[in-house]
């Protein structure tokens, strides 16, 4: 009882923690991408093909979660030390970044790469519910608490770049001032390093047999996945939010308004998010899943058949329709989420790190197409009325087989 309720009196949890330090790193990284694509790679390729380039180096910290347990094994012979490990090479990895000279492809590759992937490792593996002690306590408001944290990170990163773009003018930055931008997160783990002596809980973790990293893709995995892919637009439209400072200015006309994501929309995604949580909660989980997922396939496919790009009014409504259904799977994806379990832990982060590997291999896409391509809504309505028929078909071809055996 004892050890319950120290992890009911800590307020912030070291997920939390580590969340906050997600959403910062890929906030500062992203704002500031299109200065650093021109610093390293603008004598080497075409600008808009540069930032395409840089972005996707980013979002390696996305890509590695994924073969996460292949560096957990690798370091199986001293874990107990991984976390002072990620600590000091991360500092390291920030601190070559400050040191990239201008035009040089080949050393702006590697330090880029080196850093993300550590990034993506430090993440994945102290991200993990399981750190949290197992506690019934924080069932309720764990997974609350982590997007609220993710997306704090992500606004006070904005902030602070908003900050850099105020002191340093474009010429300034790009000449390699943003470079100021990576101090905030070299003084984050420094801190985080120093005074976070207790690491007592994490080589339990670490030293304890779990299969929290390994992946045996039966059918359990693909129906966690197919259930929870509907997170995946929260996600980017947290993403291209980040991106709003620039973004809109490289785009093609027909795009630039698609391309910006207002601050209204976000306050709705976290509105609809923290309410439809605690009314979820109050039914059976089949139910809510069900009436959202339904309710999205029939919205989308009317939205499909008499939308338009000619109307403000329509773009309004596509972002409208869009924030609340982010909002709902956010919620839907949080209604399993009983901190009590190392079966739900493994399905909960299993299934994020896959989540994460697709997110990162469709940002660039996504990117590449508001540069080089006119994008019509319907053609928006109709990815997301598969994405949400795939889903629910899913989900009725896992109970039919449940109750057949």
């Amino acid at each position: 009882m004892k050890k319950v309720n120290e992890v009911k009196k800590r307020v912030i949890s070291r997920s939390d923690i580590n969340s906050f330090f997600d959403g910062l790193d890929i906030s500062i990284f992203l704002n500031l991408s299109p200065f650093i694509s021109i610093y390293l790679f603008e004598d080497f390729v075409d600008l808009n093909f540069s930032i395409i380039l840089i972005t996707s180096l980013i979002f390696l910290s996305y890509t590695v979660r994924f073969f996460s347990g292949i560096v957990f094994e690798y370091f199986d012979n001293f874990k107990h030390n991984i976390y002072k490990f990620f600590c000091i090479y991360l500092i390291v990895s920030y601190g070559l970044m400050l040191l990239l000279p201008g035009s040089s492809l080949f050393l702006g590759f590697i330090f880029i790469c080196l850093n993300r992937i550590l990034v993506g490792y430090n993440n994945t593996i102290f991200f993990s519910p399981l750190l949290e002690n197992n506690s019934r306590t924080m069932s309720q408001f764990f997974n609350v608490k982590l997007w609220l944290f993710f997306l704090t990170g992500i606004l006070i990163g904005l902030s602070f770049c908003k900050i850099l773009n105020q002191i340093y003018s474009n010429a300034q930055l790009i000449n390699g001032f943003w470079k100021v931008g990576i101090i905030p997160l070299i003084i984050f783990i420094l801190v985080k390093f120093l005074f976070d002596k207790n690491n007592r809980q994490i080589n339990d973790f670490l030293n304890s047999e779990n299969k929290i990293f390994k992946y045996d893709f039966g059918f359990n995995d693909l129906k966690d996945f197919f259930n929870s892919i509907s997170l995946l637009l929260p996600l980017i439209i947290f993403l291209l939010f980040i991106t709003n400072s620039w973004l809109s200015s490289f785009v093609i006309p027909e795009n630039k308004q698609l391309s910006e994501i207002s601050y209204v929309n976000i306050i709705l995604i976290v509105l609809v998010f923290i309410c439809s949580n605690f009314i979820f909660r109050l039914f059976k989980r089949f139910l809510p899943f069900n009436v959202v997922n339904i309710s999205a396939i029939l919205v989308f496919l009317t939205l499909f058949l008499v939308s338009n790009n000619v109307t403000s009014y329509s773009l309004d409504l596509l972002k409208f329709t869009i924030s609340v259904f982010s909002g709902l799977s956010l919620a839907i994806f949080n209604l399993d989420a009983k901190i009590n379990s190392n079966s739900f832990n493994n399905s909960y982060t299993r299934t994020l790190n896959i989540l994460f590997l697709i997110l990162s291999l469709i940002m660039p896409i996504i990117i590449y197409y508001l540069l080089f391509n006119s994008i019509h809504y319907q053609n928006i309505y109709l990815i997301l009325l598969v994405l949400y028929m795939i889903i629910i078909s899913v989900h009725f071809l896992s109970n039919k087989l449940k109750k057949s055996d």
